[in-house]
């Protein structure tokens, strides 16, 4: 809907991208005993985790854009396939065989459904090249992520909040920080090139701040 109204039609505006780690912060604002869980080795080991979050927020709005949900959808399925290759090649995770052809299938599937939607007539096949291309460095970053994140909660860990929900706010905290100096240095600069003049005529402030505010909530809901 976003992409009708024109709000998010350019992804460097960063507008739709920064959904998820606003929602997770917001969240986990006024929970003050995650503020006073916090620790210092676990924030600077959670770093490269917050900058592989930021790659994908933009790879994946990038490649909704440009190859549609649908296809960015099928092309997400590979993250399970990513998971197992870097468990393997970091911590020596073993799979059976089984499970190695089960995503192979999942990989086969992925190749076939990328021909097609290039193959279909009338659409421009190198911008749904990038938003394939786009989507599956999205895969990469986001199984990143989870292979990361995994490993820092297996450390053992006596603060009183739950780690993981400490790890979620820091996250949070650490994305918006960059995402802030962007908007600033960047976006505000050019919001009339970047959002104003994107938008349909018929697309009202209060339905995108309505539209905005709910998708806010949503990925508050699915990354906490």
């Amino acid at each position: 809907e976003f992409g009708l109204l024109g709000f998010a039609k350019r992804s460097d505006n960063f507008i739709t991208a920064m959904g998820n780690p606003l929602g997770q912060l917001l969240f986990s604002a006024f929970y003050t005993d995650i503020w006073r869980s916090w620790e210092w080795q676990l924030f600077w080991c959670a770093v490269p985790v917050a900058i592989c979050e930021l790659l994908f927020n933009f790879l994946s709005q990038t490649s909704i854009q440009k190859a549609g949900s649908g296809m960015f959808q099928v092309i997400m399925s590979t993250v399970v396939v990513l998971n197992a290759l870097l468990g393997l090649i970091l911590f020596g995770k073993r799979l059976s065989c089984s499970r190695w052809l089960s995503l192979a299938g999942i990989c086969g599937a992925v190749a076939m459904s990328s021909a097609a939607q290039l193959n279909i007539k009338g659409v421009d096949k190198q911008v749904q090249a990038l938003g394939i291309a786009a989507g599956i460095a999205a895969c990469l970053t986001v199984s990143n992520v989870y292979v990361m994140s995994n490993w820092l909660l297996e450390k053992p860990w006596n603060r009183r909040a739950p780690k993981p929900m400490v790890l979620a706010q820091m996250l949070g905290v650490m994305s918006m920080c960059v995402i802030i100096v962007f908007q600033a240095a960047y976006v505000l600069p050019r919001w009339d090139e970047l959002v104003v003049s994107q938008l349909r005529p018929d697309a009202s402030v209060a339905l995108c701040c309505g539209l905005y505010v709910i998708y806010v909530v949503v990925c508050g809901v699915h990354q906490f």
